[in-house]
């Protein structure tokens, strides 16, 4: 039988067949490891690089050993400005371990920046412009939150708007203890 395989395809057909397949088994994984992986709860948060509003960079590899609340929001979302004086208030009577960064998704630096001084927010703003932290956290709509312990550990995520009593909850759990 193998005889009359490869009399029938011959060695040169066989080897081009087995390389074309060899070829395609090895795209599919290539194009399964560009794949990312959804960050969960109890997942390694993905690190990333963005502009402060303030100037500057900041990385979430930065606050390892603390707690960190990340918020993804914009200007124009009304139930994200519905949730912004809750965070404010929890982020003034933080603990030291805590960080606060909000995630603003792909608005100019100056707006970001009318918005914070007009509601009177202080908490620290991140300026995501392309969207690709966004898209590493599969963030699909907005306001999106994120509790992250000090191990670098997402413990909880929350989507929709926040009150003071869910976030420090959400504070609480990622503590530990």
């Amino acid at each position: 039988m193998k005889n009359l395989w490869l009399h029938r395809l011959g060695r040169t057909s066989g080897w081009v067949l087995f390389m074309l397949a060899l070829a395609l088994s090895l795209t599919v994984v290539a194009a399964a490891a560009e794949i990312p992986v959804q960050p969960v709860v109890g997942s390694q948060a993905p690190d990333f690089t963005l502009a402060s509003v303030e100037g500057g960079t900041v990385s979430l590899s930065d606050f390892r050993g603390k707690r960190v609340f990340l918020n993804f929001w914009a200007t124009w979302c009304p139930p994200c400005r519905v949730e912004m004086p809750d965070i404010q208030a929890v982020y003034e009577e933080k603990e030291e371990d805590v960080v606060f960064l909000a995630v603003n998704l792909q608005e100019p630096q100056g707006k970001v920046q009318e918005f914070l001084q007009a509601q009177g927010l202080t908490f620290p703003v991140v300026l995501d412009t392309t969207g690709i932290v966004a898209g590493a956290y599969w963030v699909r709509a907005i306001p999106t939150s994120f509790v992250i312990d000090a191990e670098g550990i997402i413990t909880g995520k929350h989507i929709g708007v926040l009150n003071a009593s869910l976030l420090t909850g959400m504070l609480e759990k990622a503590k530990g203890e």
